[in-house]
């Protein structure tokens, strides 16, 4: 398969400083597939939230990610 980057959107809620220890979690939001002209293609979202050390929800980020299939 080959992969590639199909964009990432970012949401900022709070500032972020020098100094600031920050902890990411991500997890898989949505897979969805299609079938393309060069084979199948997979649709990858996933969302991964950063927290402050004060427990702050900072910043979120959705990114979206491409596999291709080949037909044979």
């Amino acid at each position: 398969t080959r992969g590639f980057d199909g964009g990432v959107e970012y949401e900022l809620f709070k500032p972020i400083r020098a100094g600031d220890i920050l902890t990411a979690s991500a997890r898989i939001k949505d897979i969805t597939e299609e079938e393309g002209g060069t084979g199948t293609l997979a649709f990858i979202t996933s969302e991964t939230t950063y927290i402050n050390q004060h427990g702050d929800l900072v910043a979120k980020t959705l990114t979206t990610g491409i596999r291709v299939k080949p037909k044979r």
